[in-house]
């Protein structure tokens, strides 16, 4: 009984802290002798929830949304990093990077040649019409 109860409360807490964090509810399927647990994978839609807070105390909408604003002018990746003061290139590159440009929000300067060390990136008009509708707090 103890172990039921402790998975119907670990539940309640995944459930409470998607909705804190503004994802979908998970898949959790039950069977004789297993329980999964299944998370929807985000869509295109970059920064929607306010996320989880990162080392400098910001959000990931927070960080997404100052990504799209440094990005009004190209420049490059590790400029834009610099900027933000994030450190880790990867984690840069899946979580904010390669999202914005998969959801048309940022466009690569020379979409031709991805790996160029000239690359940089540029806000294009769905990016610039999502800086219109930010918050001051946002950025």
């Amino acid at each position: 009984m103890e172990a039921v109860e402790r998975i119907g409360s670990g539940i309640r807490r995944i459930r409470d802290l998607c909705r804190e964090h503004g994802v979908a509810e998970p898949l959790i399927e039950v069977a004789d002798s297993w329980v999964t647990t299944m998370f929807q994978r985000p869509t295109s839609e970059v920064g929607t929830g306010a996320g989880p807070k990162q080392e400098s105390g910001k959000t990931q909408r927070q960080v997404t949304a100052q990504v799209v604003w440094h990005c009004r002018r190209p420049r490059f990746a590790n400029e834009i990093m610099e900027i933000l003061g994030l450190k880790h290139r990867k984690t840069f590159r899946v979580n904010y990077l390669q999202p914005l440009l998969e959801a048309g929000w940022l466009e690569m300067t020379i979409p031709n040649k991805p790996t160029s060390s000239k690359q940089k990136y540029r806000v294009t008009s769905k990016g610039r019409r999502l800086l219109s509708e930010l918050r001051e707090d946002d950025i």
